[in-house]
């Protein structure tokens, strides 16, 4: 099964490696028509079956009754803001994937970092705001290590809601006015993704008041 499958590449690959049966899910119905013009393209229209709807809502009788060996879900942002992959995982795992399933990726690894960022742009304006660390984008000043806040096994059920403190030691001084957040990924076994452009860049949001800082200093 492939949550979201957008132009439906990754059930295709799956398709032409073996797979029996695929279901690629996808809520969109123009992408949708999308899809379903490439998977009668590549000649697999007789494995690939294209679901119309929200994972979150597909039954296990939408399936022909029989829970999936191998769950696709590439519903991913950093620190799943923008995507629910958490709450589809949750639904898949519970209803429609095997015990012992593989699930790509298998897990997500959530980390924080305490930065100095300039958001005085081209020096003509200041915008105070979040931004993707995009390829071009000044780069913030790093003022700590990357500590790990969330660890998700997606092959688990996962709480969408995590209320917690940790705390982070500053490595260099600085004036401490961002935070930076990751999402990198293990996607099976030892093949890890950090992140690109396209997928899961780093975020950077402005905290509410500046803070002078110093080595070795923690904050909570």
């Amino acid at each position: 099964m492939e949550s979201g499958t957008g132009s439906a590449i990754l059930s295709i690959l799956a398709a032409k490696a073996g797979a029996k049966k695929v279901y690629a899910v996808e809520i969109d119905r123009e992408v949708a028509k999308f899809a379903r013009e490439n998977i009668k393209k590549a000649g697999f229209q007789n494995i690939i079956t294209l679901i119309e709807s929200d994972v979150k809502k597909v039954k296990l009788k939408d399936i022909d009754n029989e829970k999936v060996d191998v769950v696709i879900a590439e519903n991913l942002s950093t620190w799943q803001v923008t995507e629910p992959q958490i709450q589809i995982m949750n639904h898949i795992n519970k209803f429609l994937a095997k015990k012992n399933s593989t699930v790509l990726p298998a897990k997500i690894f959530n980390y924080i970092e305490l930065v100095q960022s300039q958001y005085r742009f081209e020096n003509v304006i200041d915008l105070r705001t979040h931004y993707f660390e995009f390829t071009g984008i000044r780069k913030s000043k790093i003022l700590s290590a990357k500590k790990l806040f969330e660890e998700i096994d997606l092959t688990r059920q996962n709480s969408p809601i995590v209320n917690k403190k940790i705390k982070v030691q500053i490595d260099s001084d600085g004036v401490l006015n961002s935070v930076r957040l990751t999402s990198p990924l293990q996607v099976h076994g030892e093949i890890n993704f950090d992140f690109s452009d396209s997928l899961m860049p780093p975020v950077v949001f402005p905290i509410k008041q500046d803070i002078q800082v110093s080595k070795m200093m923690s904050l909570n």
